[in-house]
């Protein structure tokens, strides 16, 4: 069984998020290097992915009846996927929302990066 590790992040006013992510098939350095790069540019990555997910809930408000954002709704944030083995810097997100009852609102937001480039973005259903 893959055990998720942790890692925390600052949102700046949404507050410190714990991101899960895997690291099944993944090296130690890759990890090391990975967590490295996060702790240090999570701040570039964080405006990005704010940015980004507030753009693409925008556009689903009126055709899914999706109505939330940062400031309005609890969130939580994974790590999807990443590769950060020798001369590749990938990392993937996901932001859910969460209604009044906890229960995570659909779509769900997806958001990769190659460098700080975003590179692919759409809402999950």
């Amino acid at each position: 069984m893959d055990i998720p590790e942790l890692i925390n992040v600052d949102c700046k006013e949404h507050g410190v998020k714990t991101l899960p992510y895997s690291t099944t098939n993944c090296s130690a350095a890759d990890i090391g290097r990975f967590r490295a790069k996060l702790e240090t540019c999570w701040p570039e990555y964080w405006q990005s992915l704010l940015r980004v997910t507030g753009q693409m809930a925008e556009d689903v408000q009126g055709i899914y009846d999706f109505d939330a954002s940062f400031e309005s709704h609890k969130f939580e944030i994974e790590i999807d996927d990443f590769d950060f083995s020798p001369g590749v810097e990938y990392v993937s997100f996901r932001v859910e929302f969460h209604d009044s009852e906890s229960q995570v609102m659909c779509p769900v937001f997806d958001t990769s990066f190659h460098g700080f480039e975003v590179n692919h973005n759409q809402p999950v259903f």
